[in-house]
């Protein structure tokens, strides 16, 4: 493998990097990215530069990674983005496989590690927006791995969007109460509407070592995220893992917590 590291807006600079590239994996997003997530940037004229970078240096193929929920209309900007970016690559001229994606999860990523950091900040109970009544559908990484290695094996890009989504429908509720089941703590929930939530981050702006539940996942926590469950097994002949299957996992909950607090 070359590393070779390159701003996303250089044009010159990524049409160099791609010199004998013949298909891009496009994983770039500015969404973790706290307290104020650069969408244009990334998201929007990040992929625009990338797809005409692409076509001046000969690329073929680009896979690009959305969500679910990607709406060109949408009032949440990580949705408005995708739809953007999406829109981008269809109209490039590049031939390209975009999946949009559930909550995916695995060790230290940015869904379930999220999820324990707030639970164990919050203050003796955990504020729920909306009731905690949005369905999710988590996916385990190395699922989306490997149908992303398939996608590379089959050589051809079908032109199309393609919903990917774990094994399961689960509200958000019920994943707090299985994050704190395993981390043995025991707090209350409390409703609380998420525009009172968006006044908190706001008075506090958001940083890395802040209040973990940011106006990202009351945005992401909007809507009903899910996708047909036999997704992966039609697109690609996989069975996707169950949440509950690997949250005794310790490099899912308590590694990277006790990294972030020495």
């Amino acid at each position: 493998m070359q590393v070779v590291v390159s701003s996303l807006t250089d044009r010159r600079s990524l049409r160099s990097v791609l010199s004998g590239v013949d298909m891009i994996l496009h994983l770039a997003s500015a969404e973790n990215n706290q307290p104020d997530p650069d969408y244009e940037s990334v998201e929007v004229h990040g992929t625009e530069i990338l797809t005409k970078a692409s076509k001046d240096s000969g690329v073929q193929r680009i896979i690009f990674l959305s969500r679910i929920g990607a709406e060109i209309n949408s009032v949440y900007p990580i949705f408005r983005a995708k739809a953007i970016a999406e829109k981008t690559i269809q109209n490039s001229g590049l031939t390209y496989d975009i999946l949009r994606l559930s909550d995916v999860f695995g060790p230290a990523d940015h869904f379930i590690y999220e999820i324990s950091r707030y639970i164990r900040s919050a203050p003796g109970i955990i504020p729920l927006p909306e009731h905690g009544e949005s369905i999710l559908q988590p996916l385990w990484i190395e699922d989306l791995i490997s149908a992303i290695f398939i996608m590379i094996r089959r050589k051809a890009s079908n032109n199309k969007i393609i919903a990917l989504g774990g094994a399961e429908f689960l509200d958000f509720r019920t994943i707090l109460k299985m994050v704190m089941q395993t981390l043995k703590k025991r707090k209350p929930f409390i409703p609380v509407s998420p525009a009172y939530l968006r006044i908190y981050n706001l008075w506090f702006r958001q940083s890395k070592g802040g209040f973990p539940l940011s106006n990202k996942w009351l945005n992401l926590l909007a809507l009903n995220r899910t996708c047909s469950l036999d997704s992966m097994p039609r697109a690609f002949e996989l069975l996707p893992g169950r949440l509950s299957q690997f949250l005794a996992s310790p490099e899912l909950l308590e590694q990277e917590y006790t990294a972030s607090v020495r």
